[in-house]
C-alpha cells in the first residue's frame, strides 16, 4: 500500500478537499454535473477513493482557453481539483521549502530587507523566460519520487500533468492547474541552493528573481552569474525583463525597503556627508535626509566586495 497516496484517498482528506472545491462552478466529470453529482456525494467521493486506492483513477480532460495578457490557462474538473488539494494537504508539510505564495512573499520581503540593510543597496532584477513552458517536469516528478517515495502517488501528478496535452515530451507545468506553482517550487528550490553554494545574495519569488549588491556593476555582474546554475535546471534568464535599480527607489511586493544600510559605510569626499556620518547611527533620524539641502546619491556608498 502506498504510504502517501493512502492518506490522499483516506475519506477525512477527501471532505476536505471537497469543501474547498464545492462552491466551484464546474462539472464533476464529463458526463456529470455538480448538481447531480452532490445529490449522491458520498457515493461518487467513495467511487473515488477506489480509483485512487486500486491505480485506476484517470483525470478529466483539462479545458484550456486562451486569456488576454495570461496566455493559456487550464482549468480541471472538480473532480480532478478534489484530488489535487488531497495531494497538496498531504505533500506542502512533507516539502516545507515549497510553503504557500503568501508566506513565501512574507518571507523573502524580510530577506530583502535584510540585505538592503546589510549595504547591499542596488537591486538586479529578472524573471525566469517561460518558465512554466520550460520547466522539465520528468526531472521534478523524479525529486519529488525521492522525497516523499510515493511512486503510485507520482504517477497520479504525471497524469494530471500530461492531461492537457498527452504528447508532451518532458516540458512544461500546464497553467492553472492546482498542482503547477507546488511543482514549480519543487523544481526551483534546486536553483536557490545553487544560488546559496555559490554565495550569491538573492532573494526569489515564483519565477522573479532579485539580486543585490554593494554598487550598481556588481548588481549587473550577478545578473551574469545566474545563466549557470539556470541552465543546469533546463532554464534561461528572461534578458529583456532585467532591470538594476537602487533600493532608494524600489517598493517590493508594494512595501518600501530601508533608507540607508546598518552597517558602517564609508562616503564620498563631501565635507558635508563626513559630517552627517554620526546621524546614520541613529534610525529616527534616517528620515531627516531628505529635509536636507543636499541630495543623497547612493552611488557614494562604498562597502566591502561581493562574496564571488
Amino acid at each position: 500500500m502506498s504510504k502517501y497516496l493512502s492518506k490522499v484517498a483516506s475519506p477525512a482528506v477527501l471532505n476536505r478537499a471537497w469543501q474547498q472545491v464545492h462552491q466551484n462552478h464546474k462539472i464533476w466529470c464529463a458526463d456529470l454535473s455538480r448538481e447531480a453529482m452532490q445529490k449522491d456525494l458520498i457515493q461518487h467521493v467513495g467511487i473515488l477513493s477506489q480509483e485512487l486506492l486500486a491505480g485506476t483513477y484517470r483525470p478529466e480532460p483539462m479545458c484550456c482557453r486562451n486569456v488576454l495578457a495570461k496566455g493559456v490557462l487550464c482549468r480541471s474538473t472538480l473532480r480532478d481539483q478534489m484530488v489535487q488539494h488531497a495531494i497538496l494537504e498531504i505533500l506542502e508539510p512533507i516539502c516545507e521549502f515549497a510553503s504557500s505564495c503568501q508566506s513565501k512573499e512574507l518571507y523573502c520581503l524580510a530577506m530583502v530587507r535584510e540585505w538592503v540593510e546589510e549595504g547591499y543597496i542596488w537591486l538586479g532584477m529578472a524573471n525566469i523566460k517561460d518558465c512554466l513552458e520550460t520547466i522539465p517536469y520528468e526531472i521534478v516528478l523524479k525529486n519529488l519520487q525521492k522525497i516523499c517515495g510515493d511512486k503510485a502517488l507520482v504517477n497520479i501528478i504525471r497524469a494530471l500533468i500530461e492531461q492537457p496535452d498527452e504528447t508532451k515530451k518532458g516540458c512544461g507545468l500546464p497553467p492553472g492547474m492546482l498542482l503547477t506553482p507546488f511543482l514549480q517550487e519543487v523544481h526551483l528550490y534546486l536553483f536557490d541552493i545553487l544560488l546559496q553554494n555559490r554565495q550569491i545574495p538573492a532573494v526569489r519569488v515564483a519565477d522573479d528573481v532579485i539580486v543585490f549588491a554593494e554598487e550598481k556593476t556588481g548588481a549587473e555582474n550577478a545578473l551574469d552569474l545566474l545563466d549557470k546554475p539556470l541552465k543546469k535546471l533546463g532554464l534561461t534568464l528572461n534578458s529583456e525583463t532585467q532591470v538594476i535599480r537602487s533600493s532608494f527607489l524600489h517598493k517590493f511586493r508594494g512595501q518600501r525597503l530601508p533608507n540607508c544600510p546598518k552597517r558602517q559605510f564609508v562616503l564620498g569626499n563631501s565635507s558635508y556627508w563626513q559630517n552627517m556620518l554620526s546621524w546614520f547611527k541613529d534610525k529616527q533620524a534616517l528620515s531627516k535626509i531628505g529635509e536636507t539641502d543636499q541630495k543623497f546619491v547612493p552611488g557614494r556608498i562604498r562597502v566591502s566586495k561581493l562574496p564571488f
